[in-house]
């Protein structure tokens, strides 16, 4: 795993000191970091240097900074800044949220009651139909990046992150889209995202939403497989089991939604 392009108590920009490793992927780390002046506690996101050498996850980064700038919903991560490094690495700065991904929440708890899953998602659905409008689709919608933090007052906010494999359209959008790659996790990506990640619009982002709906109520996946390949198939040819026979108190109305959200055809999902 390569070192982080930041030192612990190293100052970048004159103002943010990083205070920790908040944690490190195949191609990034995030850092916690305190803007002197301020007195905030912010996220920085960094590209490691073998990333900084590969144009398209460079042009990924960019995608995110941009994608996630679009968007004033409370219920998505914030971009205060961007920059680069001395050594040419870019850097984010983002949001510092506290609390914990809907995937953690599943794997401690399996199953989620039905008022909890469904507010969930309501609130990713606030943030997704701004990022629509505004020309923005997500293509990785998963319970990994949906993160659960709390207001002031207590209650629960959904956060949508990670817009680092979206889609934009407009001015900004011809050069960071023209790979053919199926982008995406395989558990939540639709039927036409599996074939082109390039060809599909805010409808690709329904499905996943309703994957993710399915999961948290069902506590498993509608597409069970030994392999990505094997699930792949699945999302393409086969028709997932009604969520009312893992969740028999899952409301009707509910399961329909869930169903609708599912369907294999995007012009027979809801259309936002």
């Amino acid at each position: 795993m390569s070192a982080s392009p930041v030192a612990i108590g190293e100052t970048i920009a004159g103002k943010y000191r990083v205070e920790r490793v908040l944690g490190q992927g195949g191609m990034g780390v995030v850092v916690v970091a305190m803007h002197d002046e301020l007195d905030q506690r912010v996220a920085i996101k960094f590209l490691l240097p073998e990333a900084v050498r590969d144009a398209e996850w460079v042009a990924r980064f960019s995608r995110e900074a941009k994608a996630a700038a679009r968007i004033r919903s409370e219920h998505a991560v914030k971009v205060y800044d961007v920059g680069k490094l001395e050594t040419g690495a870019p850097y984010m700065v983002m949001e510092y949220l506290e609390g914990r991904d809907l995937q953690s929440l599943l794997e401690e708890r399996r199953m989620l009651p039905v008022g909890e899953a469904v507010e969930y998602v309501l609130q990713a659905c606030e943030a997704l139909a701004e990022a629509h409008l505004a020309g923005v689709v997500h293509r990785d919608l998963k319970p990994a990046n949906l993160f659960v933090t709390h207001r002031v007052d207590g209650s629960s906010c959904v956060k949508i992150r990670a817009f680092g494999i979206s889609k934009l359209t407009g001015d900004i959008a011809a050069s960071v889209t023209q790979t053919e790659t199926a982008f995406g996790t395989p558990l939540y990506m639709s039927p036409e995202q599996v074939r082109s990640a390039k060809h599909v619009d805010a409808r690709t982002d329904v499905y996943s939403l309703g994957v993710v709906l399915y999961e948290l109520l069902a506590g498993v996946s509608p597409f069970v497989r030994p392999s990505a390949t094997a699930i792949l198939a699945a999302i393409i040819a086969d028709e997932p089991p009604p969520l009312r026979e893992h969740r028999p108190d899952a409301p009707a109305p509910l399961a329909a939604a869930v169903a609708k959200a599912l369907k294999k055809r995007p012009d027979e999902r809801f259309a936002d």
